[in-house]
């Protein structure tokens, strides 16, 4: 149902650190890369590759310009499976290829908690919204009446609108270290997720998938299929934050009113 590409980041240059706010926190950034096309000779897990070296790299800098917080981006698709059980940052992760790179850009980050700075994990849900790919190739489909489900319709999805990750990192600058899922407060199952983004565009499926058929895949589609009823509650409990979207039902509706705005404005402009 979809087309996949794979490219890879090869840093060629240095990483440039920008001077510290007037709150002493430092930005850290990558001045320099270049893009290489897929199947490039750094293999099929180039990803991870760069993950590794590319967070240790940051992790460096950030030493180097005595930043005061390093907040390091990672994912809950690394938790295993707990069917319809909620999960906490408690849970164990799972080792698998696609999850390699977070595994490592975590533990790049845990040390430099021990230096003069310290380290905020945030584990990210599904990333959804205007500016999320994935997210807008499944909108479009859906007003196609073709809904996307991987694994078990009973399976929970645990997201995040690109909003509320973006006010999250904000509120990582200043709550305890430590690692925090960033998640919906409302989880929902893989078909209830499907139905949401249905009826946020005002179609409804006539054809769906891959849904089990997602599971021979084994390790390679593993993030999309397992069960992970993730929750929030040790972020909100230490920061203000607040999803502005409680659930995918909230979530996908602005997200279709905005996309449906942006592509009026683009049709008018033709």
């Amino acid at each position: 149902m979809f087309e996949l590409w794979r490219a890879a980041l090869d840093p060629v240059g240095e990483f440039a650190v920008k001077p510290v706010d007037e709150r002493g926190v430092g930005i850290v950034e990558a001045s320099r890369f270049a893009r290489r096309g897929a199947g490039g000779d750094l293999g099929e897990f180039a990803f991870p590759v760069q993950r590794r070296q590319g967070s240790a790299a940051v992790v460096d800098a950030a030493r180097t310009a005595k930043v005061p917080r390093l907040v390091q981006e990672s994912v809950v698709m690394i938790y295993r499976d707990k069917a319809d059980r909620w999960i906490d940052e408690d849970w164990p992760t799972d080792q698998y290829p696609a999850a390699d790179g977070n595994h490592a850009a975590e533990a790049n980050a845990r040390p430099f908690g021990g230096t003069d700075g310290s380290a905020v994990i945030l584990r990210f849900g599904i990333f959804y919204g205007p500016g999320a790919a994935h997210s807008e190739q499944i909108m479009a489909m859906a007003r196609r009446h073709m809904a996307f489900q991987a694994g078990r319709p009973q399976s929970y999805v645990s997201s995040i609108h690109l909003a509320d990750a973006a006010s999250a990192v904000v509120e990582a600058l200043n709550c305890r270290a430590g690692a925090y899922n960033v998640v919906d407060d409302e989880p929902v199952t893989a078909r209830d997720n499907a139905l949401a983004m249905a009826e946020a565009v005002g179609a409804k499926p006539w054809l769906s998938g891959p849904g089990r058929l997602a599971l021979l895949l084994g390790d390679r589609t593993t993030s999309m299929t397992r069960s992970l009823r993730v929750s929030n509650t040790r972020f909100r409990s230490n920061t203000a934050w607040k999803p502005r979207y409680p659930s995918v039902r909230e979530g996908y509706r602005a997200m279709a009113d905005a996309t449906s705005s942006t592509d009026a404005v683009h049709a008018r402009r033709r």
